[in-house]
This record gives C-alpha cells, structure tokens and sequence, in this order.
C-alpha cells in the first residue's frame, strides 16, 4: 500500500496541476519502468540467487507495473471515479538479454521468455487510455515516461516538459514552455506536502532522490493519527494484479483481458485523492 514513485517531486507536481485545473480533462497518459538491469541481473551476487533473472527465464509481460501506474492512477482518478475495464498486452522478440548473457558466460543460448519491450494498453470506464512500458533489457537512459494529456495541457517526463495551450488553434508552431516557464508552474503548483517536509528532509539522507522519505513520513503520519493511508490495498491489489493479466494478453497474443473491479463498484463514486490531504 505503498509506491515511492507516487511520491516524487516531478509526479506530485503534475498530480496537483491535474487537481488544480491546468491540464483541463484528462484523455491519455503513458508510464514505464524503462531501465537497464542487464549487469545486475547477470551478477552472481546483486540478486540472491539471481530472483530476478528467473523471472525472465519463465514468464514474459509487464512485471514491474507500479512504479509507472501507481501515479498514473492518481492522475486519472482511479477508484476514485474511474476504473480500468480491460487491456491489451505484446512483448517484443528478446534479444539484448541472451546476447549479454552469451557474452558473459561464453555459451551460445537464448532461455529467455520475456521479451525485450512489453507494451501494455489500458482503458478505462470514462474512455481514458493508459500505455504502460517495461524494459529492463536494453541499454538506455532510465525513464518512467510520466506522459500526462489533457485538453488544456500536456506533460512528458524525462527530461520534464511542459505544453500550456493558449486557446488558440496554429497550424504549426507548438512549442513546450521554455525553463523559465515551466519553473514558473513548478513554483506555482509545487504540492504543499513537500513544502511542509522540505525542512524535515534536510536532515536526513535522502534514497531516491528524497522520494523514499516522504513517502515513509506520511504512511507514519497517516498511522499515528489514525488516518486512512493514501494508497489503500485496492489500489496495491490492482496494480499488481495488471502484471499476470499482462502475461495472460500476451500468451493470447494480445487479445484483450478484463481488468477485475476489486473494490466491487465503491471505486466509481467519485472521491478526493487522500495524497491531496493536508494531514499535519
């Protein structure tokens, strides 16, 4: 019931633009967990018993879902006034993994089930589309995507760009804000949680880039005053449960797989986000 990914600088800042009317309506928004564990899969002593590379040996779709939806989520209102009906999900061929491998080990074999890129396409009750990303196999920049589009505005993450549109309809000519700009937005709509903890913070180590710690100060908070936690288990429920439905679309060759209602219909009445609470 916890996501330190829902709890970063970057995705707090846009979750509060959504909230606070900047991006309009909400139609698209895309996640990921894109980054090159190659080395530390193949080490003999990063994973205890290389867990993590077993996987990749036996099962092939999205297995690390949460750090991409669990913002994305937030963004769209899930459980909240929305949910995901069902999805659609295709690997790539595998190719990167069994070539590091072969050459690390000196053998010619490719025992590796999970392809390259999965790509996994959601869509929700209220029509909105997600695209949710993993590779863990290819030589690349980490990124989380952390695409959000709106009527009114558009955010890609890394690097973090912002699109305001003015109301105008151009022809060509659409450019993101310049840094100046979007510093501007992030001044204005930087979400008052992380004012409150800047100070707090500054006495710690931070893990994560501070994110591990905000997260950890606001499950306590939320425990010692008797608070409902911002992530409740049905939102851990469903974002883990996409990584076998995940599996199971791409062992049928993408055709589309239900995604279960688990709060069985409470999640459509519409709600504010408990991360959007002010908490003390």
């Amino acid at each position: 019931m916890i996501e330190n990914c829902c709890y970063n600088d970057e995705e707090l800042w846009v979750l509060n633009m959504i909230d606070s009317g900047v991006f309009g309506d909400i139609t698209h928004a895309e996640g990921a967990y894109l980054h090159d564990l190659r080395a530390h899969m193949l080490s003999s002593d990063y994973y205890q018993d290389q867990w993590r590379l077993q996987h990749h040996r036996v099962r092939n779709g999205n297995f690390y879902t949460t750090h991409g939806l669990g913002p994305i989520s937030m963004y769209l209102g899930i459980g909240r006034g929305d949910r995901f009906e069902h999805l659609t999900s295709m690997s790539s061929r595998e190719k990167n993994l069994s070539d590091a491998f072969n050459a690390s080990s000196g053998l010619d074999s490719s025992e590796f089930a999970c392809g390259d890129m999965n790509n996994t396409l959601m869509k929700t009750q209220k029509g909105k589309t997600v695209l949710l990303q993993f590779d863990v196999h290819t030589a690349r920049p980490y990124s989380r995507i952390n695409k959000v589009v709106g009527t009114s505005a558009v955010h890609d993450g890394y690097p973090s760009r912002l699109y305001v549109d003015k109301g105008e309809l151009v022809y060509w000519g659409h450019k993101w804000l310049s840094e100046s700009e979007r510093a501007e937005y992030q001044s204005r709509y930087r979400h008052p949680m992380l004012e409150k903890l800047d100070a707090i913070k500054a006495k710690y180590k931070q893990g994560h880039g501070g994110m591990d710690f905000v997260m950890m100060h606001r499950l306590v908070r939320c425990m010692n005053l008797g608070q409902p936690l911002d992530l409740n288990v049905y939102d851990g429920a469903l974002w883990s449960a996409v990584s076998p439905l995940s599996e199971m679309s791409v062992a049928m060759h993408g055709q589309r797989v239900d995604v279960p209602d688990f709060t069985g219909g409470a999640g459509d009445d519409s709600r504010p986000l408990e991360i959007m609470r002010e908490i003390g």
